[in-house]
């Protein structure tokens, strides 16, 4: 079971089940066949030895019988315990839409194992990667579940997992032909956000984590308490927390030393969980400030910096130094000090 039984993720509402992409032979009736023919020849064979003896010697019986036999073909059994030669070719991956443009997110991680990676909240599709034979796979339906849920019925499965957290998800492979198993495989899917950089966002994405920002900018924390939790911050609580443990030069407890990493860490995931407040579908993207210093360099002025789209009024705008403030754009305008309030009991 996975680590998370309490998550209530259910099947992508208004998707139907498409139907098995393979069109199927009954291979058990194969298995009949083959019983059935075995026995008539058991049953028959004293007649035939008999009849053949007086015709033209055992030889010629024996002969015969093996003949016959030789053209029943052997059968897919029906059994999990005979068909664990098949569990170990049925495979399958995970993707969603960033995955066609991007890869396979996590890939790099040595505890993520490539295609076992979902994301909540986004819809992700699982595809068959098996190796068994086309002719094999070819006979049979495909069946899903997720943490022993009820089994669906289609060639790829769709499923919005709506925590992070591990989950078990299992494909099973059926016989069409006498809905019998023929064999199954398990894997461990494991649900977690991914931050991307900002410009590698889907124009939805990138408009989800601007829309819930212009939330935290805009609302003021005792309203934003009343409609998110009591656990929403408003993002003037996030600036006087940032000035206060980094606004002396002589003590910067945020940039100086070894808490440059975590600290810039922790204070990025406790501005996404409140960002998951207002939208949970969100992360907090990355900027690759890189991209904009090589254009700097390429075209030798430091205006180049200033003309980013990272600075347009629908992404975070334009701000004065000087007056430490927003000036342009969705999120003006917001003061970069922060008020002045207490950070304890908020």
């Amino acid at each position: 079971m996975a680590s998370t039984p309490s998550y209530g993720a259910a099947p992508v509402e208004g998707m139907e089940a498409q139907p098995a992409v393979h069109p199927v032979v009954g291979e058990i009736n194969r298995k009949r066949n083959f019983r059935a023919v075995l026995g008539a020849a058991v049953v028959v064979s004293p007649f035939v030895i008999g009849f053949v003896n007086y015709k033209g010697g055992a030889s010629s019986a024996a002969s015969s019988v093996m003949s016959a036999l030789d053209k029943v073909k052997s059968p897919i059994s029906s059994s999990v315990e005979q068909d664990a030669e098949y569990d170990d070719q049925l495979s399958f991956v995970a993707s969603n839409e960033y995955t066609s443009i991007q890869g396979y997110a996590g890939k790099d991680y040595p505890w993520i194992t490539e295609g076992q990676l979902a994301e909540p909240h986004k819809t992700t599709t699982f595809t068959s990667t098996s190796t068994l034979d086309s002719d094999v796979l070819a006979r049979m339906n495909l069946a899903w579940s997720v943490d022993d849920s009820d089994e669906e019925v289609t060639g790829s499965f769709k499923y919005v997992f709506e925590q992070p957290g591990t989950y078990n998800v299992k494909m099973s492979a059926y016989d069409k032909g006498s809905g019998d198993l023929v064999a199954s495989t398990t894997k461990e899917i494991i649900s977690k956000y991914v931050r991307r950089e900002i410009r590698t966002l889907t124009d939805d994405d990138r408009e989800a984590f601007f829309s819930a920002a212009e939330v935290m900018y805009k609302t003021e924390l005792g309203d934003g308490k009343k409609t998110y939790g009591d656990n929403f911050l408003d993002v003037q609580w996030f600036a006087q927390l940032h000035n206060t443990l980094a606004g002396s030069r002589e003590c910067d407890h945020l940039h100086d030393g070894l808490g440059f990493l975590p600290q810039h860490a922790a204070f990025t995931l406790m501005f996404e969980k409140v960002l998951q407040l207002v939208n949970p579908v969100v992360t907090v993207p990355y900027w690759d400030y890189t991209i904009e210093a090589h254009s700097v360099l390429t075209e030798g002025s430091i205006h180049a910096w200033r003309e980013s789209i990272v600075w347009s009024d629908d992404w975070f705008g334009e701000a004065s130094p000087e007056d430490k403030v927003v000036t342009r754009g969705r999120l003006a305008p917001t003061p970069g000090g922060g008020k002045e309030r207490g950070l304890h009991g908020t």
